[in-house]
């Protein structure tokens, strides 16, 4: 179930974002979980969500003060830690990450 979790979070930032997200510390938990989550399709649901967050200039901000750009990009090591990934969804990834990162650096 916790897999879904940061699918939801991800969808309903498409359409509202709002401080209590912020109060909550979702967007730490969604970058904890894209960096350091054993499983991979629960990181890779942390990328989408991240990546719904940074159209919000509040989230972005928060992003920031979290070192996201510098957390992300390490994210390289996934395929270190998950042998049975597949190398489109290592890709995807690698992509999310790529841009969620440029998303970042481009509108401080």
């Amino acid at each position: 179930m916790i897999s879904y979790r940061p699918a939801i979070i991800g969808n309903l930032a498409n359409h509202k974002f709002s401080d209590k997200m912020i109060s909550l510390k979702i967007p730490h938990k969604l970058l904890e979980l894209a960096c350091h989550d054993i499983q991979f399709g629960v990181q890779e649901s942390a990328l989408n969500a991240l990546f719904a967050l940074c159209k919000h200039d509040k989230a972005r901000k928060c992003l920031n003060d979290l070192d996201a750009v510098e957390k992300l990009s390490n994210i390289s090591s996934m395929s270190a830690q998950n042998k049975d990934l597949d190398k489109e969804s290592y890709q995807n990834a690698i992509s999310l990450c790529k841009n969620i990162i440029k998303c970042l650096k481009n509108k401080n």
